[in-house]
């Protein structure tokens, strides 16, 4: 094991000179001027981090290369605290099992990770992003709960190993704790290091319910926003805005909730929701509960589509507004083998199932694995479910003249919607009499329709959309994504307890906020560069 390598020097000798020379104030002012960075760096941190370290109240700091947390050490990073990353190579901060980051800021003085580059000059794929490696369980191998990082090759994360032994009933370890992030905000990060292998904005792997994500912002990053492989941590409070791949992107049996987060799609990105398991293996799926989002997508998007439901995902999707996004085919993919799974696990058709006709289906029965797919009433089936929705504003074509014809014609079956069969989602759920449009729309359940709304016009929306090539939140900043008044439907839906054990109240309102609120103000910004 190497010793912790933390370089206090001035920052000529470490050809930092970009980033400016030091100042004798204790506490660090932002530098807003054009050529200049966030603020002037003290210190640069390289290499690992062996024993507890704390990056100061209202200091700045540089980063440079990965800057890796040792089991057993914590990395604390107090209030107002900002942290530049070097661009002169591959920056990031990773988080080992058995580690922790506490980086805590507050609503008036967040902890901000960032480009070293000049304001004004900064930019998608500056630096890697914030990666964290838990030791709760996934889904990634068959027959273990652990897996060696292919995405962007940080090690192992998850339980079942050697010195990480699974607890619990089941042993998932599903309260394993990796520290916080609380008023923190990361911007222009994310990086391809290989075809399909890129770094994010934050990554969470294994990461358990013990960690604490809420109040974060991300944005402004090359690839994903927040990336959650496995593990059983819940996120609440999160601007993901104006990333250039997913928003928010789930795999490998994460089974944890989600609930008042906006994902704001740029121009150049792609889904507000991306929701995969592992291939085709029902035992193996993700399985999570997400309500109240706000996903808004942009005119002329390059990539169409809003909810991309990947193989084995079983998404469950409440209470969430969705407005400004187009598909040839549709706006929410689903792909075949998660509407199969459904099918199989008699979960999709309200009332007696109808006989399997659908030639895209096997008919397989269900072989579930409970830690996985949920415990109790419904552990036997594989769920999707999307109910007491609020849908606008979606459309046919890039330019938004088309508007979709009602809520069936929102759904298409496939990985994305330009991928799509012709087919529905559903094969045997087409509006009729007993079945209405609102019904159709609704992808489980025998109890009756699924309260989802879908206004079929954009002109009035709830949350209007900025121009062609305008960036979320540059214009109005959070009041983008605050309704005037409450977003409602009939009924809003109670979601379930997740299979990490979290349990949602039932809002009483649509999407991430309520009209007037406020927890969104002080922390959050939308610089272009």
């Amino acid at each position: 094991m190497k010793k912790q390598k933390i370089l206090l020097t001035s920052l000529l000798t470490l050809g930092f000179l970009a980033m400016g020379c030091a100042s004798d104030d204790k506490e660090k002012k932002e530098t807003t001027g054009a050529g200049a960075p966030l603020c002037n760096p003290t210190e640069v941190i390289e290499g690992f981090i062996s024993v507890n370290r704390t990056i100061g109240a209202n200091s700045c700091v540089a980063i440079k290369g990965a800057v890796t947390v040792l089991q057993g050490a914590t990395l604390r990073i107090e209030e107002g605290a900002k942290v530049l990353a070097d661009t002169s190579t591959l920056s990031y901060i990773k988080v080992n099992r058995g580690a922790k980051i506490e980086a805590v800021g507050t609503a008036s003085n967040p902890v901000i990770f960032t480009s070293g580059a000049a304001v004004g000059s900064r930019s998608p794929s500056d630096w890697g992003g914030i990666v964290i490696h838990g030791a709760s369980a996934t889904n990634q191998t068959a027959g273990s709960n652990y897996a060696a990082d292919t995405e962007i090759f940080t090690g192992p994360y998850g339980c079942g190993d050697s010195n990480f032994t699974c607890q619990g009933t089941p042993a998932l370890s599903n309260n394993d704790n990796s520290g916080e992030l609380r008023y923190v905000r990361v911007e222009f990060a994310g990086r391809e290091i290989a075809s399909g292998k890129e770094f994010n904005g934050i990554f969470l792997a294994g990461v358990g319910k013990g960690t604490k994500i809420e109040y974060v912002q991300v944005h402004r990053g090359s690839d994903d926003g927040i990336e959650i492989f496995g593990g059983a941590v819940d996120i609440r409070y999160a601007i993901i805005t104006n990333n250039q791949d997913d928003q928010f992107d789930v795999d490998e049996g994460w089974r944890g909730i989600a609930q008042y987060v906006v994902a704001a799609v740029p121009k150049d990105g792609d889904q507000a929701i991306e929701y995969d398991g592992i291939g085709a293996d029902r035992s193996r799926a993700s399985n999570t509960i997400m309500s109240n989002f706000t996903m808004l997508g942009s005119l002329n998007k390059t990539i169409p589509g809003a909810i991309s439901i990947r193989a084995s995902g079983t998404a469950r999707i409440y209470n969430s507004y969705i407005a400004h996004f187009w598909g040839a085919n549709g706006i929410i993919a689903v792909a075949n083998e998660s509407v199969c799974l459904a099918k199989d696990g008699n979960m999709v058709h309200p009332g007696p199932t109808p006989a399997e006709t659908d030639d895209h289906c096997n008919g397989d029965p269900v072989t579930p694995n409970p830690g996985f797919v949920g415990s109790g009433s419904g552990a036997d089936a594989f769920v999707l479910r999307f109910e007491s929705n609020f849908i606008e504003c979606a459309f046919t074509d890039a330019m938004f003249s088309n508007p979709r014809s009602d809520l069936n014609a929102l759904f298409a079956r496939g990985n994305q919607p330009q991928g799509a069969l012709p087919s529905k989602f559903n094969d045997n759920r087409t509006a009729s009499a007993s079945h209405p449009v609102s019904d159709v729309g609704r992808f489980p359940d025998s109890s009756g329709n699924g309260d989802n709304v879908y206004t079929g016009s954009c002109n009035s929306p709830k949350l209007s959309r900025p121009g062609e090539n305008i960036l979320w939140g540059v214009t109005n900043g959070v009041a983008e994504f605050i309704p005037a008044a409450n977003i409602t439907v009939s009924n809003f839906a109670d979601p379930q307890a997740a299979p990490n054990g979290t349990d949602l109240p039932q809002p009483t309102y649509i999407g991430a906020f309520a009209a007037g609120d406020t927890w969104a103000n002080g922390w959050t910004a939308f610089p272009v560069n």
